[in-house]
């Protein structure tokens, strides 16, 4: 499940050119103030590489960057803002985005994957009114997405069966009935930012 950055910089990169596998790595192998226009430049490239493709992107996020958004560390805070400094160049919002210590869009946000149904809807349950964030990774556990990573890979079971997984609890029925019971509503990136009043 390797690859390599669109801009080829080398300060994102691993020996074999691909990217760090998590951030702890790239912060030990790399200076990330340092690498820091390098990074931007990456996710220009990426936003770009999407829009050439003629797909309208709706926000930006970053992958596994929520986890240390809490952390007191400051190592990871420069990616944070350089994600939603390049968002803002594209006319897009940053989901991860916080500010004076809390996210900026949410009351709280989680991620189900590796949870199964009876954690993930007593996490909502103890919710109040508010935004909530859900995160999750939904595919089909199948011959594509087994492809994308070597069974004696660690991420081997990322590819295909906890995304199934994912997939199953949020399109079931139990889940459907869940929300309505519990008065959730679905919405999509449009409907955040009216309620945030940062509708154009």
């Amino acid at each position: 499940m390797s690859c390599s950055p669109l801009t080829r910089a080398s300060s994102l990169s691993n020996e074999l050119g691909y990217f760090y596998p998590s951030y702890e790595e790239l912060a030990e192998n790399t200076d990330i103030k340092h690498a820091i226009e390098g990074i931007k430049q990456e996710y220009r490239a990426q936003i770009q590489r999407i829009l050439d493709f003629g797909v309208q992107p709706t926000h930006v996020e970053t992958h596994m960057t929520p986890e240390h958004q809490w952390e007191e560390d400051d190592t990871f805070k420069p990616i944070v803002q350089a994600a939603e400094e390049v968002a803002a160049e594209f006319g897009l919002i940053y989901t991860y985005a916080f500010k004076n210590g809390k996210s900026k869009y949410f009351n709280d946000s989680f991620t189900l994957t590796h949870l199964n149904f009876e954690q993930t809807t007593e996490r909502l349950a103890s919710y109040g009114d508010g935004i909530y964030h859900l995160v999750c990774h939904c595919a089909l556990n199948n011959e594509e997405q087994n492809a994308l990573a070597l069974p004696h890979e660690p991420a081997y079971s990322w590819a295909a069966k906890c995304r199934q997984t994912d997939l199953d609890i949020v399109s079931s029925l139990e889940f459907k009935t869940f929300l309505e019971e519990n008065q959730f509503t679905l919405i999509n990136i449009t409907q955040l930012l009216e309620l945030h009043g940062l509708n154009n």
